[in-house]
């Protein structure tokens, strides 16, 4: 599955700004599983900065975002 996720990274963390709550909550709990599952496959240096960057982003959005986004510090 790692060779999997590393290549869905790029879109995943592109997609924790989508326009969409619904996406972006769908998203960050998909982070959320993808860091407690295969954490090498998420905390990756290449894509680290961007993810962090996009998760602290998540940390202000809409509660039910903001919650699955903590969960994945959690992970």
């Amino acid at each position: 599955m790692k060779p999997v996720v590393a290549e869905a990274m790029p879109s995943l963390i592109a997609l924790l700004r989508d326009n969409s709550p619904a996406v972006r909550d769908t998203v960050a709990w998909t982070v959320g599983r993808v860091c407690e599952l295969l954490p090498g496959a998420a905390i990756n240096p290449i894509f680290l900065l961007p993810l962090v960057r996009s998760l602290l982003l998540g940390l202000e959005d809409v509660p039910r975002v903001a919650a699955n986004v903590a969960w994945v510090s959690q992970g």
